[in-house]
């Protein structure tokens, strides 16, 4: 059986991309030819020629939001927009800056703590001593500027002189030689531009000056039937300020220490005597307490009298310039303490009552520290330290040791301070402070 199978199918050729190209036009007539086969090798899409140009600053911001976020997650910074590129080096210096902040904050703290612990600090009683070597009452106590000597007169007039620290320890003695036995040093105080010597007057009316290296008197001035109230050398120049009083009057003198020569007679009120007085820094203003209570204040370039101011119903017995001579302390006959501007016309600042013994010879019945913020007042039982203004609350210390407290003194050096008291039964404290 003859079977016809009939034509062959025709084959079509085989096509692939190779052929494709094959059919296109040289490569230099279309420029755009291999980016054409690239793409479709690539099936249609380069991952790369057919990126869209946002995408890659898409993930650039994404990623510095991501930054960002830890940034803040660190340093705490929490007003960062999402939607705006962020520089993280700015973000480290504001975090360190932030974080300076809150150490600088810390730092105030501790110096607000120090300060209020410093204004809540007081002094310290460290050590007491007594110097014994005199036989009667004392009258008269002062340090020298450096406090390394310290001078005290007693009733008999015997004065001694001797070193604090460590311990009491006599350096040399001087004896008053009046006419008669009435012989107490009612008066003392330092040369300040040589603490080397040192003037007392005596209830004679005598006054004189001794030299402590070499153990001697230099001179002498005697003013006959009178004594001699207060003494006073003047802080910048070689003179000092004496009160001399007899039966009739008081006078208010000014000497040359070197050439022993009365300078002049300063000006003053009749029927008055000068109790006590008070330089001020320059030494160029006299304050002194009289005995009607009063307080005259003189000039002494000008020698004349520039104030006179009614301070107290009894006479003053003590005086003294404090915080950086502005303000007036005084004491009268009849307890009472007051505070006055030297600046505003004697305007009272504050007053107050203590109780007091009656002795007609005595000598600093209170003094302050350096700052003028703590005061010791002579009591009866010894020297107390009160904080400014002095009352029963103010009381900070009791330094104790006495049956009737005479005079008074206190010297500062370095961290710790040194108050002497001298007592009626013969007998000198030595307190040493530790300064706030």
């Amino acid at each position: 059986m003859d079977v016809n199978p009939g034509p062959a199918p025709q084959q079509l050729p085989l096509m692939d991309d190779f052929y494709i190209i094959a059919q296109e036009s040289p490569l230099l007539e279309n420029p755009k030819t291999l980016r054409n086969l690239i793409r479709n090798i690539g099936g249609g899409s380069s991952p790369i020629l057919n990126r869209k140009p946002g995408t890659s600053t898409k993930k650039v911001v994404e990623s510095e939001v991501i930054s960002t976020k830890r940034t803040n997650t660190k340093g705490k910074i929490n007003s960062i927009n999402k939607s705006e590129p962020v520089n993280k080096r700015s973000i480290s210096c504001d975090s360190r800056l932030t974080s300076s902040r809150k150490r600088d904050s810390s730092i105030d703290t501790v110096a607000e703590r120090k300060a209020k612990d410093k204004i809540d600090s007081t002094y310290i009683l460290l050590s007491q001593e007594e110097y014994t070597e005199h036989k009667t009452s004392i009258i008269q106590c002062k340090s020298n500027a450096s406090g390394s000597y310290v001078a005290t007169g007693d009733a008999d007039g015997i004065i001694k002189v001797w070193t604090p620290i460590p311990s009491p320890k006599t350096v040399t003695t001087f004896v008053s030689t009046p006419a008669n036995s009435n012989k107490a040093i009612t008066a003392l105080d330092w040369i300040s531009k040589n603490e080397r010597y040192f003037l007392h007057g005596d209830n004679n009316g005598l006054i004189q000056l001794h030299d402590t290296r070499d153990y001697k008197t230099l001179w002498d001035i005697q003013h006959e039937n009178s004594r001699i109230i207060t003494l006073l050398c003047n802080p910048t120049e070689s003179t000092f300020v004496c009160s001399v009083s007899d039966s009739n009057e008081g006078k208010l003198l000014l000497y040359d220490i070197k050439t022993r020569k009365l300078e002049r007679i300063l000006p003053m009120e009749q029927n008055v005597t000068a109790l006590c007085s008070a330089f001020n820094h320059n030494g160029q203003l006299l304050i002194t307490g009289l005995s009607n209570g009063n307080i005259l204040i003189h000039d002494l370039r000008r020698n004349e009298i520039i104030d006179n101011i009614s301070c107290h119903a009894s006479p003053i017995i003590d005086i003294e310039l404090i915080n950086d001579y502005t303000n007036i302390c005084t004491q009268s006959e009849d307890g009472k303490l007051c505070q006055r501007s030297l600046n505003h016309s004697g305007k009272i600042l504050w007053e107050t009552k203590i109780k007091v013994e009656k002795n007609t010879v005595h000598g600093k019945l209170f003094t302050f520290d350096q700052s003028g913020n703590y005061m010791l007042l002579c009591t009866q039982t010894g020297g107390n330290i009160y904080k400014m203004p002095p009352g029963t609350q103010a009381k900070i210390l009791e330094l104790g040791g006495h049956k009737g407290t005479l005079c008074c003194d206190w010297s500062t050096a370095n961290q710790s301070g040194t108050c002497i008291t001298g007592g009626a039964e013969g007998k000198v404290r030595v307190s040493t402070l530790l300064s706030p």
